[in-house]
């Protein structure tokens, strides 16, 4: 079935001046619609969570002014509500005026006098109002914005432990906030952790039940929709989204968060992962209609490049996404305040036809590849002996490390624990699972670093990997050893100079040793990657530095033996490029996105994809959809890409 990727804008810029707005809408209109939706923003940019009733309904009217403009160019248009709880920012306490409401109360007693708690009275009756009125003004949705959060609301840390808060949980058993932050504090009280974050989704889920349940009593037909935040900003309530989806009874998601411009383009890479994790905790009735939040913020609009945001749109279906919310077009001022926008508006006209046939192919396909083990609870299962609880920027925990090359140089990774045909195992994330968790993943191939394999030595699942720590040593190289794997490069050496060197020592001669770290001083040389059925330990350097021609050959070929569905294979051996793959499929058909995340033109490739396929074909960024004649090697159908420019992108569609 034929879909179209649909192009949002999240502001405009002054909708209330009525000859700019119809200046905005004949240009995205004419000569080929580069907009379907639009969400118009009430309350901002105020960041304080009281806007007198009278003024929201006074900006009410002047939001149906112009939607009923919009709709005369064919458009739905929205409500885009913000803030949600305000935020603590120093100038705030210039606005004016007091918050009517009880505030957020850090994990620390500080109170937060310009963020109010979603569990006040006073402030839900407020939302009642405030929701009724949006809704009295006739859009075709309302969203919640991404600030309907716990933390990253200013200055205040790990709210909220007002007394309402500390007093609702688990029937009031604490006497204080000192008591419980000194329990959650415990190393010991993991599964109270857990309990916090529950609770904490389920205050953020009364907050966005008040506001649906408002709007139904206006107009049930009015959609509640939110925008989420990706888990690498905060996993402190746990499984928000699905809670608070539940409760606002959502049928369309926005994931944002990860602030991206194109200062570091590779950068993209982390924002889209951050975009696949949301998605993939999203309910089946978001999924029809999941916007990326092209997160530009502060909406400068020349801070980056029309065409890397084409290029991040491309990714998004990958992500799981059939369209985008643009958040960068204020008008510029002067006599042609959208002047500045013409290129960027013809160059969505000339790649609509690409998003659209690439998010038809995809529709319904399974994300494929090596899953990056993340968890929606991590802040929860994290080791609070050094520092305590309420400290969730612990590199050791980070999902990050492996974006840097690993999807760059050609390996495939996923947020889709569930299809994935591998896992990785970063740092200290083992710590936030089960052991039934810890079970379940070595079912299936595994890769780990070797902070992951001392966390699993401490868990007692050091054995399934075949090797024990036996040290950690800095300013030590890894030489490749003669195994199959490295084919011929036996010998080459490359250096890690940031990190340490986890030395190995193999458990029963079923081990593989794949690479050592000669000991300087010592005729010794100590094993530092192995590999022991399907589990493999990079003890050296994994995510950094991993650019040669030795490196990429042994991972590559180390994937293909964990059973990777698509891989790329330069034409030429020694020479690799910077392309990076985004798989989706099933028995049926499979798209490999293909992005060149380098500033060199891609050199001769092959996709291999694998199994037989009889018919594939690439589709180009013009929409061009090209028939080729696959090969098949009897194990992987091979695709040759001739090349492709830097930061371009195109794909590769085989089967129906």
């Amino acid at each position: 079935m034929d879909k179209a990727y649909k192009i949002v804008w999240r502001g405009c810029g002054d909708y209330t001046d009525r000859a700019y707005f119809e200046s905005f809408l004949q240009s995205v209109t004419q000569g080929g619609r580069v907009l379907e939706e639009l969400n118009l923003p009430i309350c901002e940019p105020a960041t304080h969570p009281y806007f007198p009733l009278d003024a929201l309904r006074s900006a009410c009217g002047g939001f149906q002014e112009a939607a009923a403009l919009a709709r005369r160019y064919g458009m739905r248009v929205g409500i885009n509500q913000w803030p949600a709880f305000g935020a603590e920012e120093v100038y705030a306490a210039d606005d004016g005026h007091e918050m009517p409401f009880g505030p957020m109360v850090g994990y620390d007693g500080r109170i937060a006098r310009r963020l109010a708690c979603p569990t006040s009275p006073e402030f839900l009756a407020y939302t009642r109002e405030k929701f009724k009125i949006y809704a009295g003004a006739g859009p075709d949705f309302i969203w919640i914005d991404d600030d309907c959060r716990f933390t990253h609301l200013g200055t205040v840390q790990y709210p909220c432990f007002c007394p309402r808060c500390v007093a609702g949980f688990e029937g009031g058993r604490f006497a204080s906030r000192e008591a419980l932050v000194d329990a959650l504090n415990q190393p010991e009280n993991s599964a109270l952790r857990r309990k916090w974050s529950e609770y904490g989704a389920q205050r953020l889920a009364e907050y966005c039940r008040t506001a649906r349940e408002a709007v139904e009593e206006i107009n049930p037909a009015i959609d509640v929709n939110l925008m989420t935040v990706g888990y690498s900003h905060t996993t402190f309530s746990g499984d928000y989204i699905e809670k608070c989806m539940a409760a606002a009874k959502s049928r369309a998601g926005r994931p944002g968060h990860g602030f991206y411009w194109d200062e570091e383009p590779r950068k993209m890479i982390d924002k889209i992962m951050e975009v696949a994790r949301q998605v993939q905790r999203y309910p089946a009735q978001v999924l029809p209609d999941v916007q990326l939040e092209e997160d530009s913020c502060p909406r400068t609009p020349l801070n980056m490049a029309a065409n890397i945001r084409v290029v991040l749109a491309a990714l998004s279906i990958w992500a799981g996404c059939n369209g985008i919310a643009m958040n960068h077009l204020p008008g510029a001022g002067g006599s042609r305040p959208l002047a500045y926008s013409r290129y960027e508006f013809d160059l969505w006209r000339h790649r609509r036809a690409f998003m659209d046939q690439y998010l038809s192919f995809s529709e319904g396909l399974p994300a494929l590849g090596i899953w990056v083990a993340d968890n929606e609870f991590m802040a929860a299962g994290m080791d609070t002996k050094e520092k305590g609880w309420f400290h969730e920027d612990d590199p050791d925990y980070s999902v990050e490390k492996v974006n840097k090359e690993w999807p760059c140089f050609g390996s495939a990774i996923s947020a889709d624990p569930a299809h994935a045909y591998a896992t990785l195992l970063q740092g200290k994330v083992v710590d936030t699972y089960s052991d039934e968790q810890i079970d379940e993943i070595f079912q299936k191939p595994v890769l780990l670093d070797g902070m992951a394999l001392e966390a699993l030595e401490k868990r007692g699942f050091g054995g399934r990997t075949g090797v024990r720590l036996a040290g950690r040593r800095l300013g030590l190289v890894e030489k490749m050893a003669n195994a199959a794997v490295n084919e011929d490069f036996s010998g080459v050496t490359r250096t890690g100079i940031f990190h340490p060197t986890y030395l190995l020592e193999p458990l029963n001669s079923r081990v593989e040793i794949l690479c050592t770290s000669p000991i300087p001083g010592a005729a010794e040389e100590r094993p530092c990657v192995t590999r022991y059925g399907h589990v493999t330990v990079l003890g050296y350097s994994p995510y950094q530095f991993t650019g040669t021609v030795a490196k990429q050959t042994q991972l590559r070929n180390l994937l293909r033996a964990d059973g990777a569905p698509v891989l790329l294979e330069p034409v030429d051996p020694y020479e690799i490029s910077r392309v990076s793959p985004w798989v989706r499929g099933n028995g049926n058909r499979v798209s490999v996105l293909l992005v060149n995340t380098g500033f060199d033109p891609a050199l001769p490739f092959e996709v291999c994809i694998r199994g037989s396929w009889t018919q594939a074909s690439l589709l180009l960024p013009t929409g061009e959809r090209r028939p080729v004649a696959p090969v098949y090697d009897g194990s992987f159908t091979r695709v040759r890409v001739e090349g492709l420019a830097p930061w371009d992108f195109l794909a590769v569609l085989a089967g129906e």
